[in-house]
């Protein structure tokens, strides 16, 4: 649904975001790629893999669907991203620091509208900033 536009062009619309919403990711997922999951996570350290085949597919201008129970207890989202069938293993960063390696698959695949299970835990102050797949 995108068109080639040159250099000055300013675009199109891909998704239409409500106040105070904002873009964390952006993945590729081709059609052959069936068993793939999408794993989110919170700045207070809560994490979940979801399958990607509960994602519903929008045209550009779309709303999007939920990804996941976030409040008080969870923060807001800070990482997104479809693993590589190769990858094994995430590092998550902290913003004091701290980091913290785990294997993917030690995270749960739970549906897409949960709040996730804790991966990591802060002291006083800290909050997760990014997660890397290895």
């Amino acid at each position: 649904q995108l068109r080639d536009m040159g250099r000055q062009a300013q675009g199109v619309r891909g998704m239409r975001l409500k106040s105070g919403d904002e873009i964390i990711g952006c993945e590729v997922i081709g059609k052959e790629r069936k068993d793939a999951e999408v794993f989110v996570a919170s700045t207070l350290g809560f994490g979940k893999r979801s399958k990607a085949s509960e994602f519903k597919a929008q045209s550009r201008g779309g709303s999007g669907v939920k990804t996941m129970n976030v409040g008080e207890s969870t923060g807001p989202l800070v990482a997104a991203c479809v693993p590589d069938p190769a990858a094994e293993e995430f590092i998550a960063i902290s913003a004091k620091g701290k980091t913290l390696r785990s294997h993917i698959k030690e995270i749960p695949t739970l549906k897409r509208a949960t709040r996730g299970v804790r991966i990591m835990r802060f002291e006083s102050g800290d909050r997760l900033t990014n997660i890397a797949l290895l």
